[in-house]
């Protein structure tokens, strides 16, 4: 699952707008990026709330944000990451990890 979603017209995103415009004191374009930036994780709850329970990897480098990675982890245990920039093998490994292999 795609972590950003910066090309995706924005009537398509998830999430609530005057939520995510709040949290960022009104600024409108902070929200935004943020919503754009973090859109996987919308996708990935949304999943979660219809049911969805099996291994979702996220197509993001966590690698300078292992604690960001860890709490996410830590309330979705069957969430795993794979880098975009990654290569066929480093794909395979997270998709095995992801299935317990």
């Amino acid at each position: 699952l795609d972590m950003r979603f910066d090309r995706t017209p924005i009537e398509e995103l998830l999430g609530d707008m005057v939520q995510l415009t709040g949290r960022f004191n009104g600024d409108i374009g902070r929200a935004r990026r943020f919503q754009q930036d973090n859109q996987g994780l919308f996708i990935l709850r949304a999943l979660r709330d219809a049911g969805f329970r099996r291994p979702v990897i996220l197509s993001y480098d966590f690698g300078a944000e292992e604690r960001r990675f860890r709490a996410l982890s830590a309330k979705d245990p069957t969430l795993f990451y794979c880098p975009d920039y990654a290569d066929a093998k480093t794909i395979r490994q997270a998709i095995l990890r992801a299935v317990g292999r």
